[in-house]
């Protein structure tokens, strides 16, 4: 091998460098078949012969005409061909080195395979999760082109496809660049057909700005006009075939030792590990009471009551039983999580720490290596692919948190057998008692309480706001609002957007920030002062996501983020959600697979848009951004929640041909959109009526077909009782008994279901009377 510069190449080696991956690299790899994965010139071949087409097209030419007229037949074949069987032995050792990220232009699932049964490291698709906060287990992966594992994104051979998605979305572009100015890469498997790719990272196109020690692969007898380009690109030159190269790994390279079985939670575990009492921040505990989020020096001092529910929990756990917390937010599951994690007597390892991947699950499961373990897990509803695997490994105990809401979406993917789900919403009159009795006696309203029965539904939040003497929140929050907007406009827009990011569900980082503020004028020192500036309304996260190198922030807790979203103007909405997802690349969100769940959320657009133009236009450009039926699906419910239903019509049957009309949640829209343009119109010779049966028809079959059965019966009923309400009883009552039959089914699986619970009642006291 003939190596440029090799001694920095080793030190990059031992101390951190990314990958750049091209179809050369992926060549000791085979399909199913036992065939040799191919590269870019071999495959225009296979698809010629396969396809019987002309033989003088180029590989993005074929693929483009392939995608024209056999779309489902060419993607099929690329799925089989590209879609990994087995792999040379010696890749296995990219998994034990200090890898920082990886991209390709590869559509293989190669590195996924590598990754897969790894206890060092686990593989964070950036175009699935975003980014990750402070996880040194963590390689991020970029696949340019699209990957056989993701049938939501197209698989490109264009390097044009490349340069016009950055051209979309610039940060996407400025993202890459960053990682490859932090710090050295190597480009493996490129050949001069790829230039396109690797000029677009050329440095003349970073501002002038130099890249990072990066060295390219060149097969053995490259003419020298190639290794003149690509020095000119400032490459550095290896020269050598990919079974060197692995070969040189395992010669050059020592890899990181297997983890010890007998190594305690701190090692194995240094980021999900519970601190000790002594090592975590003081903070008084007013801070918790005014809607702060818990922090482990609030669960370890005496000053925080405990509720009935723990002894609850704790009896689920001794049951052997998965345990999980829903309640209303302000309910203090997140607390009680932490409590009984605190107090539980368990022998074997205590974790804690949001809801992992499927990567990331599959990593703490190598790494336990069968040693049992009790993982606390907040907001589990996040990644229920991640919480299954978890679920699924004898050795493991869950204990998750999270809202009744968010539960209600993801309870039919719950093994109900092994889980027992506890709703801490209600309260007792002790509990109430014991929760006033610890607020501090010179902000307490008296020392009895006032227990009308409405207080059994109010959340912890709400319990103690009502029994101290000062302003609530909705009062200060809506002051400041005010005061900001004339104040300092930029102030106003950091607590906004960390209010937004914070609704969904994810912290928002320095990172993330700049990118909001790029081309304001506003630069990083500037952030830090309106940072501090803005002093307890925004906090610094506290989740241990701590990197050292960039600062995270959050909203001081749900409740917060709410109320800041709930008096914030049409206007202040808007101006800071449109640039958000105009600068902000996906790349950089944390958990953006859970955060847009919620971001384009039609309820909260229907307030952020008073023209139903200018959502429409946000919802299209969203799509265009990201093929996602659910995207579209929101657009249409909320043009149905401005009564433009011939718009929403237009969407929502874009979503179902997207979907391929598979997807029941979108269906229930659909038929949602028919009930609600139509209830309330003039009959005309029955049409009305017979549509909305039609509405009701569609409804009953996706209860049928679909596991989220407590979905689709409370729209059911929903709708049943408006009906009923239109047309009377004679014509309403198979509707009605049909809903409370299904609705008495569910409660009868999911006594935590709070909606369903209400909405029997409604309907059989409507069927009652």
């Amino acid at each position: 091998m003939l190596i440029e510069n090799e001694h920095n190449l080793l030190a990059a080696l031992h101390n951190g460098i990314n990958l750049f991956l091209g179809s050369g690299f992926s060549v000791m790899a085979k399909d199913a078949q036992g065939k040799v994965l191919p590269t870019g010139s071999q495959l225009r071949e296979e698809l010629v012969d396969h396809f019987e087409m002309p033989n003088d097209l180029a590989l993005s030419q074929l693929a483009t005409l392939l995608n024209s007229t056999r779309r489902a037949d060419f993607r099929s074949f690329l799925n089989a061909r590209f879609t990994v069987s087995s792999f040379d032995p010696r890749y296995e050792i990219i998994e034990r080195m200090p890898i920082k990220s990886i991209a390709t232009t590869n559509i293989d699932n190669l590195i996924y395979e590598i990754y897969k049964n790894g206890a060092h490291a686990y593989l964070n698709d950036l175009d699935l999760h975003g980014s990750t906060f402070f996880d040194r287990h963590a390689v991020d992966l970029i696949t340019l082109h699209g990957c056989v594992l993701n049938d939501t994104r197209e698989l490109t051979f264009d390097d044009t496809d490349l340069a016009s998605a950055f051209a979309r979305e610039p940060d996407r572009w400025y993202y890459l660049t960053r990682n490859l100015e932090s710090g050295p890469t190597l480009f493996a498997g490129y050949s001069l057909s790829d230039s396109g790719t690797l000029s677009t990272l050329h440095p003349s196109t970073a501002d002038g700005r130099d890249l990072a020690d990066k060295w390219i692969t060149v097969l053995p007898g490259t003419p020298d006009g190639t290794l003149q380009y690509y020095r000119a690109l400032k490459f550095q030159i290896i020269e050598c075939t990919t079974d060197e190269l692995l070969d040189y790994f395992q010669s050059n390279y020592e890899p990181i030792d297997q983890p010890s079985l007998d190594a305690d939670t701190k090692e194995l575990f240094p980021n999900l590990s519970i601190p000790d009492v002594g090592t975590v921040p003081v903070r008084p505990i007013f801070d918790y009471l005014r809607g702060a989020p818990p922090t482990w020096f609030d669960v370890y001092s005496t000053q925080l009551s405990t509720t009935s529910h723990h002894a609850v929990v704790r009896n689920a756990l001794n049951a052997k039983r998965h345990a999980l917390i829903v309640g209303i937010p302000g309910s203090g599951k997140t607390t009680l999580l932490m409590q009984v994690l605190k107090d539980f007597s368990f022998a074997g390892h205590k974790l804690y720490g949001d809801c992992p991947t499927p990567e990331r699950a599959e990593l703490i499961v190598n790494r336990l290596a069968g040693a049992p373990a009790l993982i606390g897990i907040d907001n589990f509803a996040d990644d229920m692919d991640g919480l299954n695997i978890l679920f699924n490994s004898p050795n493991i105990q869950v204990l998750g948190s999270d809202e009744t809401y968010w539960m209600e979406t993801v309870s039919h993917l719950l093994p109900r057998d092994h889980v027992e789900v506890i709703d801490v919403t209600d309260l007792s009159l002790e509990d109430v008692q014991t929760i006033v009795n610890g607020i501090p006696a010179d902000v307490r309203r008296g020392s009895q309480i006032s227990m009308p029965r409405t207080d059994q539904s109010r959340s912890i939040f709400e319990i103690v706001e009502s029994h101290i003497n000062l302003p609530t929140l909705s009062q200060r929050y809506r002051k400041i609002l005010q005061s900001l907007e004339h104040q300092d406009p930029h102030l106003l827009e950091f607590l906004l957007v960390c209010a937004y990011v914070h609704s969904c569900r994810t912290p928002i980082s320095m990172d993330m920030l700049l990118s909001f503020f790029r081309g304001t004028a506003v630069a990083y020192q500037e952030v830090l002062e309106i940072r501090n500036r803005l002093s307890g309304l925004v906090v610094d996260y506290v989740g241990g996501m701590d990197d050292g190198v960039q600062d995270y922030y959050s909203a001081r807790s749900t409740v917060v983020s709410q109320a800041l979203i709930t008096h914030a103007t049409s206007k202040q909405l808007k101006d800071v959600i449109l640039r958000f997802h105009e600068q902000v690349s996906s790349y950089r969100i944390h958990k953006y697979d859970v955060f847009k769940r919620r971001a384009f959320d039609h309820d909260l657009m229907h307030r952020v848009f008073r023209e139903w133009e200018e959502g429409m236009e946000f919802y299209k450009n969203a799509h265009a951004k990201e093929s996602n039926p659910y995207v579209l699906q929101q657009g249409a419910l909320f043009l149905s929640g401005k009564k433009r239903y011939v718009e929403a019509f237009r969407m929502i049957d874009e979503a179902l041909a997207v979907s391929n009309r598979r997807i029941p949640s979108i269906r229930n829209s659909h038929a949602t959109i028919l009930f609600n343009a139509n209830i309330d119109r003039d009959e005309t010779n029955g049409i009305v009526q017979a549509t909305l049966q039609e509405s009701m028809q569609i409804l009953s079959e996706c209860y049928t077909y679909d596991q989220r059965k407590a979905y689709h019966a409370q729209t059911f009923a929903d709708h049943a009782l408006r009906y009923d309400h239109r047309f009377g009883r004679e014509d309403s009552q198979y509707y009605l008994e049909t809903a409370l039959s299904w609705l008495n089914e569910e409660q009868a699986k999911s006594p935590w279901h709070r909606e369903v619970r209400r909405l029997s009642r409604v309907v059989a006291r409507r069927l009652s009377d």
